[in-house]
This record gives C-alpha cells, structure tokens and sequence, in this order.
C-alpha cells in the first residue's frame, strides 16, 4: 500500500514513522505552512494533486492541513480515501464562519479522524458535524523530553511551575501562589501576564526554547496546569511532559485531560476557577513529600505503557493495517479501555 503524509509542518526531515513500515511505500511531505496566508494554503493543497495519484491512502495532519485536503479534492472529485491525523485544536483557533460551512460540507468525504482524547470526539463532532463512529482516540505521545538545566533559578528552589500558551488561567495560578507563599516560575508567551501585579515569588519566563521549558519543568516538584474551560483539548504538551519526567502535578477537572490524568495517582484536580481550591491542592502536595515520591513513580509507569513513541507506532500499525484490509480504523489504542476501567477504580 501506498501512502502519502502531507503535513504543515516546517520540519523538511520529519518521517513519523514511515521507515518503520516495510510493508508500506511511504511519502511524507513537510509542507510548511503555519504562518502562512489562507491562499498558500489552498495552493499548496492543489499542488499535493501531483503528488496523490499514485497513492492508496492520504493521511494529513493538523485540522486546517485536512480542511484545506479535503476541500480541494472535493473540488477535483479526487476519490482517494483520506485520514486525519493530529486532529487537534489546542490553540483554539476553529474553523469559523464560511470556512466552516464549507468544512462541515467536505469533512463528510473524509474516511477517518484521530483525536487526542475521547472528549474531543464529543466536541470536534459536535463542532463539524463529524460522525462519532469515524473517530479514534490516542494519546499524544512522544520521545521523552531533551532539557537544558536551569541553574539560575537555584535561589529558587524549591518551585513549582505553570507553563503554557493556550487556554491557561494564569490569574488563578497567580493568586494560589500569592496565597501559599511557595517560590513559582510561569513559562508563557509575552503579554499574557500582567507583571507589575506579581507577587515577589513569581518568576515570568519569555520566548524560551523548548528544552529551556523542559528543564524548568524537570526540576520543579509540582506543575500546575490550570485551564480556563473545556471548549478543546490543551495542556497536553505540559501534562505528557511531567507524566514522563515524573512530575506530580495539579490539573483543572476537565473531560479534556481524563485519558491523561488519575486524580490522587498523578497528582490532583482542582476546581476550575477557584484559586481556594488550587491553593489548597498546593498546600497538601507540598506537605506530603511521601505522596509527592508516590505519584511520581507512577507517573513514570503510565507514561511508559501509554505515552512513548513505542505506543504511538502500536497504534498507528493496528490503524494502517485495518484500513489496509478494508476494516473500519480502531477507535482507541489496544488494551486502553481495560485500564481505564481499572484506573476509575483507583479514583
């Protein structure tokens, strides 16, 4: 089977897991794209025209890379089947206005959406006019993080940390730690905090590199990942990140990152909006070293079962090989909904 991976992605190397096939003949475009005016988006779509006649399956990846496939084979009558990979909104810049007229139109044409909690099916459905059954769940999972050591911030330790960019109450965080007194570093982009309201024990971290944020992460004892509201799924990125690094962590309860987070096993929920709650979820954690060393292994455990690039490729083969004989795509990764059902327990 052939397979065509178009991408908006500026990584010119990146491969997924394309050479890990060999039963597949793969070809992965990097079309770089983010930033970009709609138009080049459209015409880089027209462009992949060239490349889809030989393929058996299109895949993209990123919701306005599907958009702007789907929409242009539409307009071609291309018949290919297509899949959409990385289906995420975590910035929560949606389709509006005309644009999703037309997407909930083409979005039919599409053969299959992968997601990245179950949550998401409910609200990208819902959204799109996407069928539940075309859905799949699968946790984003990555390598584990590269970091640079931040010894800068020695003075400050111990710390917790808050980072992020999309759909964070930093103002609720602040409070808390206003509150507790405990020293906190946030890692955000620019104009998101307000700094001449911070209290003396907050530090604001700009425009730093990844393995900067990573290793602010990897040396706090708590991270905090405080969301505005459920509308999509974000804080992934931060939350698979400490679940690696064995991080505990303190987590806004949301549908949104349930497939993610075991209360009491990686650390805590707390209240959306409420800076008592949080405040006192700070307070207990930091009080209970042995609770803080607990969660923390088990952290590492999950992350090694469910959250590992050996998992994403797990899911991946079960997927290309069922569409590959013609079976409808699994909904979820192997085993997953056996250990929901024993985690639930635990809570």
């Amino acid at each position: 089977m052939k397979i065509l991976v178009l991408t908006p992605f500026g990584e010119v190397e990146w491969e997924w897991f394309g050479k890990s096939f060999v039963n597949e003949e793969w070809d992965i475009a990097n079309l770089n794209l983010f930033g970009k005016k709609p138009w080049v988006w459209f015409y880089s779509a027209v462009q992949s025209l060239k490349m889809c006649g030989k393929a058996d399956v299109v895949i993209t990846h990123h919701p306005y890379m599907t958009f702007y496939i789907a929409l242009v084979y539409w307009i071609f009558g291309v018949k290919k089947p297509h899949y959409a990979f990385s289906f995420n909104h975590g910035n929560g810049r949606f389709l509006k206005g005309i644009n999703l007229l037309i997407a909930r139109r083409v979005f039919r044409y599409v053969d299959g959406f992968v997601v990245f909690s179950e949550k998401e099916k409910e609200i990208y459905g819902r959204y799109y006019n996407i069928p539940y059954e075309k859905m799949s769940f699968v946790h984003w999972a990555v390598k584990s993080p590269e970091f640079e050591s931040e010894m800068e911030f020695v003075e400050n330790r111990p710390y917790i940390c808050c980072m992020g960019r999309n759909n964070r109450d930093f103002e609720v965080f602040i409070e808390a730690v206003r509150k507790v007194g405990v020293n906190a570093i946030i890692v955000c982009s620019p104009h998101q905090i307000d700094e001449d309201s911070l209290p003396r024990n907050v530090i604001v971290r700009y425009g730093v590199s990844m393995k900067e944020a990573m290793g602010i992460l990897a040396e706090s004892i708590i991270c905090v990942t405080p969301l505005k509201d459920a509308s999509t799924g974000a804080g992934h990125i931060t939350i698979v990140s400490s679940l690696q690094l064995g991080i505990p962590q303190i987590i806004t309860k949301l549908q949104t990152v349930d497939d993610y987070f075991i209360h009491g096993k990686h650390g805590l929920y707390v209240e959306q909006g409420s800076v008592e709650s949080l405040s006192d979820a700070i307070s207990e954690l930091l009080d209970s070293p042995e609770q803080l060393k607990s969660m923390s292994a088990f952290s590492q455990q999950f992350s090694n079962r469910w959250l590992t690039e050996s998992a994403s490729k797990e899911f991946l083969e079960m997927y290309i090989k069922n569409i590959g004989v013609g079976l409808d795509p699994p909904s979820e990764p192997d085993g997953w909904s056996a250990y929901k059902k024993e985690y639930q327990s635990l809570r």
